[in-house]
Formats: C-alpha cells, structure tokens, sequence
C-alpha cells in the first residue's frame, strides 16, 4: 500500500492504524512525505519502530501523484493500494478485494469498493453512491468519476507497469486532483474492473483539502480530457459533455465545502454550459440557495455561521446510520445516459 503523506498531521496516525487494523497481514505499507515540515518524517519513524511492514521514503515536494508514484516505482507486491493520508479503511478492505480480484481472474485490473463520506473529527456524514459498474467500464467511468476517492481501488501491479503511474503536479501543468481518475481510466481501457460491494473506505473531506481547490482541480480535469482526446477518437463528443457537466457539479459541491461563493456559482454555470440537462439538476440549485444564504447570513445579520454549521452537524445521522441520503438516487435522465454509457462501453472498450 502508497500512503503520500505532506505535513500530514494527526489524520496521517489514524490512518496508518487503519492500515495495521487490516485483517490481511501479508502487506508492506510505504509511506512517502513528499517535503513535510511537520512531524510527518517522525510520526512514520514510530511506527516502522513499531512494525517493520512500515517503511518511510522521504522526497522534496513534488506533490501527490509523484509522491504515489515513488511508492509504487519501490514496491515489491503483485498489488498496489493507495491510500491517502486523511482518509481511513475499514479492517476488511484488503482482505475482501483481493479475494474478489483472485475470483475474477487475471485479466482483472482493478477492483473498487463503496465508500463513506466522514467529517474532520472522522464522524460519519453519508455513504457515497454505491455503484455496480463491472466488466469493461471505460466510458461510464469517463461519463462519472464512480471510484470515487483515490483511497478506494486496489490495483494489479503488472497493470500499472504496462498503462504507467500518476500524472504528477507537473504534468498537469501546477493542477493536482484527477490524477487517480485518469489513472483509473487508462486501467479500463486494457483491463476488466470488479467492485466488491460493502463500504470499506471513510472519505474525509474538510475545506482545506486539495480537492476544493477548484482551480487546481479544472486545471487537472482538462489535462485528463486533452489526454484522451489524443489516444481515445472514437469516443462520442456527448460523452464528454455529459462527463463536463458532472465534473462542474462536483466542483460545485467542493466550493461550497470550502465556503469559497464565487467559484459556488461560477461552477454551477460551468456544469450547466457543459451539459444543458444540468439546468434540471436540484443539486445545484440548493447549492446555489445555501451559498445565498451563507452570504446574508454573514454579511447581512453577521452571525457566527462556523456555530450555526456545528448546530446542523448535530443533526445529521451518527456513524451507526446506514440509511442512503436522498440524492444517492439516479434520476430517470441519469439512469437513461447510464444505460446508453455502459452499453457504448461494451461494444467499444
């Protein structure tokens, strides 16, 4: 397993217990500080004290993908399973996908899971969307980023050696954060993807986090595209709207978490532009609503909206809900584009 770690700090022990939870034993664990100026380097030296399946490499800053890429440039297992520094794994996670990736067979690329949404004090928040993908995914995973988080899959060494590593920060020209999906997708262009159907992963996302940098984010999406532009002709020019307007949708919701207005409604324009469906998606206008009312709240009656955020949060399920929130649910239009994604799909990829 590749843990990239950049001043990491309490989140990154958590996860590495997370990691010596795993009910699969047969593991190394390389954890890269990509040019930590905290206690990263020390926190990681404990724990390779503790149990030597541990091992620090330590790089200058080059951000994450090239950080991932060191690890698994220096591992020696037959699999490869990232795991990022803020996130944690369930105690089956290993156990359960490399069972499903033997079930499957060789020509098997990659295996994903379900994952959970959790706050910063690691509360469960809501289950992400579990989809069922399987076989040759390549355009519904272009269509929809369903991995999810670069936490989820587990990857078969030999298939990362023949489609390459991550793309780096600076192939992605200073932008950082579609790095695992563009990876994902060169791995279902050549090889078959299997899902092991249970939650395993808890997602932390906080508004300091690398993926609400929308700009870095955009920037990264469209070195993805102009990528597959260059090896993938036939795919339909539909496809990358529709891929568009979700991607738009989901840097609406990274906005919002880091509180950052403009880029809410700059990025509610871009994924209705890309997509005109999206003129019909909720989402986005409760997106658009909330930060309205963020903005009045603030700026017009001035009170403390870090309390009021605290006081919903008391609200919400505990981690022992296991109900699906009410926009887990593909609308009919989606379901329709889903269907027409997958069956391209498998004639094509």
């Amino acid at each position: 397993m590749i843990v990239p770690a950049f001043n990491a700090g309490p989140d990154l022990a958590c996860a590495l217990q997370s990691v010596l939870a795993q009910t699969e034993s047969n593991w190394e664990c390389l954890v890269v500080d990509d040019g930590s100026t905290d206690g990263t380097t020390a926190l990681v030296r404990d724990f390779e004290a503790r149990d030597s399946r541990f091992r620090l490499i330590v790089q200058e800053n080059q951000g994450v993908g090239a950080a991932r890429n060191e690890g698994i440039n220096q591992a020696r297992g037959e699999f490869v399973a990232p795991l990022d520094a803020d996130d944690l794994w369930h105690s089956e996670k290993l156990r359960k996908q490399l069972l499903r990736m033997d079930a499957v067979g060789p020509d098997c690329g990659m295996v994903y899971c379900w994952w959970n949404r959790i706050n910063e004090a690691g509360e469960f928040m809501w289950h992400g969307h579990p989809f069922e993908a399987e076989g040759r995914v390549f355009v519904p995973l272009l269509m929809w980023n369903f991995i999810g988080n670069a936490s989820v899959p587990l990857f078969r060494t030999s298939v990362l050696r023949e489609v390459g590593c991550y793309l780096t920060r600076d192939d992605q020209g200073g932008g950082q954060g579609c790095e695992d999906w563009d990876l994902s997708l060169r791995i279902a262009s050549v090889a078959t993807v299997s899902v092991e159907r249970e939650f395993l992963v808890d997602y932390r996302q906080v508004p300091q986090c690398m993926s609400c940098d929308t700009l870095g984010m955009e920037k990264s999406y469209r070195v993805l595209t102009q990528r597959l532009e260059s090896y993938e002709s036939e795919i339909p020019e539909k496809l990358y709207r529709w891929s568009a307007g979700h991607f738009y949708s989901y840097l609406t919701s990274k906005a919002f978490l880091g509180e950052r207005p403009g880029e809410v409604f700059r990025c509610i324009g871009k994924s209705m532009a890309s997509d005109h469906a999206m003129l019909f998606n909720g989402q986005l206008y409760k997106y658009g609503a909330k930060t309205i009312l963020r903005l009045i709240l603030r700026d017009g009656l001035g009170l403390n909206l870090r309390g009021l955020r605290n006081a919903i949060r008391r609200q919400r399920p505990d981690s022992a809900s296991h109900e699906l929130p009410q926009n887990c649910s593909l609308n009919s239009l989606e379901e329709s584009r889903w269907a027409t994604a997958m069956a391209i799909g498998r004639g094509g990829h």
